[in-house]
């Protein structure tokens, strides 16, 4: 068998390959984490995702309802394509605005991430729904990797792992564990200084609070002074009743 042929069969394998793959390596649906969201920076060759037209559009006549990741004949993948028309029976509404697709925990699609990501060969990049439509949920299969990161105004706490990704495990496709934790919740990180003003060190000259009582707080007297005034007083008293 020339070059040729072999390039075309395994080329076909890796076509059929991919079909398989988006039935028979189907994930469960991801986990889920509190406070989260997720996200794909590239779709697994196999992945599916079912799109709906917007208001005023319609499937074109004979489209799929779902876009898939395939390897296209030069054997790298992409996304297949469809088409939402105007459907004439409604009016029209505004042109909708850009829209942005990312997975959150339970698999629907609102935001990409804004880098390009490198080319691989056996994965699609962002996903590319028809215009004048949106992404509803994708279908992952093994070797899809998701990311997680806290929804703004929650912080993440350890022990972090960020990323799962859908594998074999014992003969079952499973998602691998990740445990990060998202709170808005800061109480356990302010400092306790209830015990602080027990504490009075022995370099200050005391080892009790009581012990400070009034210290320093009491003018002296010379009372010298005062016993020589009582005594000339009293002889002073005495001569006169002499007198």
């Amino acid at each position: 068998m020339n070059s040729f042929g072999l390039g075309l069969l395994i080329l076909i394998w890796r076509i059929f390959r991919s079909i398989e793959g988006a039935a028979g390596d189907k994930c469960p649906p991801p986990p889920t984490v509190e406070f989260a969201k997720s996200f794909a920076k590239s779709y697994k060759v196999g992945t599916i995702v079912k799109y709906e037209c917007v208001e005023g559009y319609k499937r074109k006549s004979g489209e799929a309802r779902n876009i898939q990741c395939r390897l296209n004949e030069k054997g790298f993948a992409q996304w297949t394509t469809a088409a939402c028309t105007v459907d004439p029976t409604l009016r029209l509404p505004p042109e909708p605005e850009q829209l942005t697709r990312t997975e959150d925990g339970s698999g629907s699609l609102d935001s990409p991430p804004t880098t390009l990501q490198p080319h691989r060969k056996d994965f699609c990049g962002v996903i590319k729904v028809p215009k004048h439509s949106r992404a509803l949920w994708a279908n992952y299969t093994v070797g899809q990797q998701l990311q997680y990161q806290c929804m703004d105004g929650y912080q993440a706490r350890p022990p972090i792992s960020k990323m799962s990704t859908c594998q074999y495990s014992g003969g079952t496709i499973v998602w691998s564990k990740l445990s990060p934790w998202c709170t808005n919740d800061t109480t356990s990180f302010v400092e306790d200084t209830t015990s602080v003003k027990e504490v009075i060190t022995p370099e200050r000259g005391t080892s009790n609070v009581s012990d400070l009582k009034d210290v320093g707080s009491r003018p002296s007297y010379d009372t010298s002074f005062a016993t020589a005034s009582a005594a000339v007083f009293a002889i002073a008293v005495a001569s006169t009743v002499v007198i």
